[in-house]
Parts: C-alpha cells; structure tokens; sequence
C-alpha cells in the first residue's frame, strides 16, 4: 500500500532530526546542527540561489530536499573518514535507492532521477545543489565562530571556497564571510527605533 511505504520513509527521515553533522566535532564543536537543520536552511539557500542562477527553483528544491536522507543508513562522513572508504558515493545511492523502494512509483523515480543528477554535479540544477550545500555550511561556521574558539573551521570555509561552481555562491560566500551573524538584528532595530 502507497500510503504506508510514505508513512515508513517518513518515518525514517524523521532521524534527520537526530543525526548531528559530525565534522565539526572533530575540532570540539560541543553541539553541531542536526542533519534536519542542515537540510531546512540549505533548502532556503538554494531557493535563492536558483533564482541568481536562472536554474529551475522547483527542480532545485526537490533534488536539495532529500539529498541528506542516505546519511539516515549511512551516516553523516567527513572528509576524513570519507577518505577511508572505497566509495561514500555508492554507498549514498544504494542506501537511497533502498529508502525509496517501496515508494509510489512516480514519486520513487523523480527522486532517484534528482538524486543521480545531484551526484553527477553536471547540470546547472546540480551545481545550485551542491553550492548551497556548501553554503550553507559557511552560515553554520560563522557562528560557530561566534559562538566559541574552534580552532580548525577554517579548513571548512577554504574548502568551500574552493568548490563553489557558481558565480552567485561565490559571491554570497564573499558577502557572508565579512557579515557578522547578528548584523540583520542591529539593522533591524536600527530601522524600527529600538
């Protein structure tokens, strides 16, 4: 029945909310961001950025919604352990081809479709993907950085920096990275008297 194989993969995703990025533990971040949150805030940061693009937004927020939801089975990887392994890739597509087995046929090949395509990083849509990705993890390290001491988030903003494909991301990684997080607050109070 459709409405229970929904019902499981919900279910399921509903773990997103438990599973914290873990990169950022291995330079003492006491309280990363869950997967969810990543999701939620990446998702918001690719509507944008499909629109600087010209890129389909539709398409663009469907492939960035579920592109976490294999770390469910796999587990979130950095860089480090990543490099340990044969092929993190494979594994993200097996685990998300088998989340989605017994979804509603149209539902189920729309995803693995935006998923592929994501993966492969090819077409405009995808590189939106991937660069508020990205993106949304320098917001995340901004404060971080406000937040605490962490020696070491530096490597991830120069990774960032450094495999950001569009000319829009560039640009907002530029812009985030001398805007302090609480910039909109002080301008907002500012405006409003207060």
């Amino acid at each position: 029945m459709a409405v229970k194989s929904i019902i499981h993969y919900l279910y399921e995703a509903y773990h997103l909310k438990n599973f914290k990025h873990c990169g950022t533990k291995l330079v003492h971040v006491p309280n990363p961001d869950s997967l969810a949150e990543h999701v939620l805030l990446a998702t918001q940061i690719a509507y944008f950025l499909a629109d600087i693009e010209d890129a389909d937004r539709a398409k663009v927020v469907e492939m960035i919604l579920f592109h976490d939801n294999a770390e469910v089975r796999i587990g979130d990887v950095n860089k480090l352990q990543a490099s340990y392994l044969t092929n993190k890739k494979v594994a993200e597509l097996e685990a998300f081809s088998d989340q989605t087995e017994d979804l509603p046929t149209e539902a189920r090949e729309q995803m693995r479709s935006n998923f592929q395509e994501m993966e492969e990083s090819e077409t405009l849509e995808a590189k939106v993907v991937k660069d508020a990705d990205f993106l949304e993890q320098v917001f995340q390290i901004k404060i971080f950085q406000m937040q605490g001491e962490y020696d070491g988030l530096d490597m991830w903003l120069k990774n960032v920096e450094k495999n950001l494909k569009t000319k829009s991301a560039q640009k907002i990684y530029k812009e985030a990275m001398k805007t302090s997080p609480n910039q909109w607050i002080k301008e907002v109070r500012k405006k409003k008297g207060i």
